[in-house]
């Protein structure tokens, strides 16, 4: 049958009526399947001027299922009872806010919130359930202000997740990439940032800084710290005895490949052992760290060759020392890569960058 502008005339054709078009005179057509045909359907709007304070739908079917909200406040917005309006499931609302900063709040007839729309944002709103007063469920589509094409997405708010593991997935919570490359101009992470694969930079990384009371250790006594003031920092940081041979301690930090100047900060002593170091299992050279006497204040160095990728591993072993050291003693108090070569003043008993890189983590005229 057809709806006319003023109600339904006539049966509908043996063959259905679905290839009819709508005339001014008709604005729905109905198929023998129950299928409907209009050229546009133009919905009412509810505009709701945000107060901070609740909006209660009336319980009943009239209620337009497109609401805009407006204004620089929240506002709540509340369901009526699904069974009182005659609302049957999959029954939806539209909810649009345009508020300045404004959060829409969500609740069921039981005053329960089910979801909450921020500024910007848009929600449709589902029936799911007409039981209890109705049980309703909000999906969020992109906010305003956020565009699709050549970048994909091109949104200016944040983009995060509340869910970081479950029992199924190991990536629920995480921001993915797959078959390309994540730009990101900063990125704050909360907690611990794992990565599988190797970590590579757009830019240069030019140096690198790792303190010795932060490696890890593999054999031999513990690292003990105490207070020196003939040592940098006035700190002194050592493991003694170093067993021997095949004791290590460890460290991972980020480099782009190329040549740099690995420098060694610690100091000698009689009982000081031959330091071997490489970088991801290349030998880069060694320190002897014995003197008969104790220096306080030594800063070694060699160049090295970081090999490619960004993620490297430094390792100091003690397999060798000195014909004449009672021991395998290491004294140290932290070691870096820089690059290229700075020019280093020795001045009074600290050591002060005069011409630093612009990696260098020092700063020009400040104390190691």
């Amino acid at each position: 049958m057809t709806l006319g502008q003023t109600g339904a005339t006539g049966p509908p054709g043996p063959s259905g009526a679905g290839d009819v078009p709508a005339t001014p005179n008709t604005n729905l057509l109905r198929d023998p399947y129950g299928n409907g045909y209009v050229n546009n359907m133009f919905q009412s709007t509810l505009i709701v001027v945000t107060t901070g304070g609740t909006t209660n739908f009336p319980n009943n079917a009239s209620l337009q299922n497109q609401i805009l909200l407006q204004g620089t406040l929240g506002q709540t917005l509340k369901f009526p009872n699904a069974a009182s309006a005659g609302f049957a499931v999959g029954t939806e609302f539209r909810i649009n806010n345009n508020t300045t900063g404004g959060i829409i709040t969500l609740k069921d007839n039981a005053n329960t919130t089910f979801a909450t729309v921020p500024a910007g944002g848009f929600g449709v709103v589902y029936l799911e359930s007409v039981g209890g007063g109705g049980v309703w469920e909000c999906h969020a589509l992109i906010p305003h202000g956020s565009t699709w094409g050549l970048n994909a997405l091109l949104t200016s708010c944040q983009i995060s997740t509340t869910s970081p593991t479950n029992s199924t997935s190991p990536t629920t919570g995480s921001l993915i990439t797959s078959g390309g490359a994540g730009i990101l101009k900063d990125l704050f992470v909360g907690g611990n940032l794992n990565v599988a694969g190797t970590v590579s930079s757009a830019g240069a990384i030019n140096n690198a800084t790792i303190w010795f009371d932060q490696c890890t250790l593999s054999i031999g006594t513990s690292l003990t710290w105490s207070s020196s003031v003939t040592m940098w920092y006035n700190t002194i940081q050592y493991q003694s005895p170093f067993a021997a041979p095949g004791a290590y301690f460890t460290f991972p930090f980020n480099l782009s490949p190329g040549t740099f100047t690995l420098f060694i900060m610690g100091g000698t002593n009689a009982s000081g052992g031959i330091i071997t170091w490489s970088i991801d299992g290349v030998s880069v050279g060694t320190t002897d760290t014995y003197a008969a006497g104790s220096t306080g204040r030594t800063i070694w160095s060699t160049v090295v060759t970081v090999p490619s990728g960004t993620s490297h591993i430094l390792r100091g072993s003690m397999l060798t020392k000195n014909g004449s050291s009672g021991g395998y003693a290491s004294v140290l108090n932290k070691m870096w890569l820089l690059y290229p070569l700075s020019l280093f003043l020795f001045l009074g008993a600290g050591l002060c960058c005069i011409s630093c890189s612009p990696g260098c983590p020092c700063g020009p005229g400040t104390n190691h």
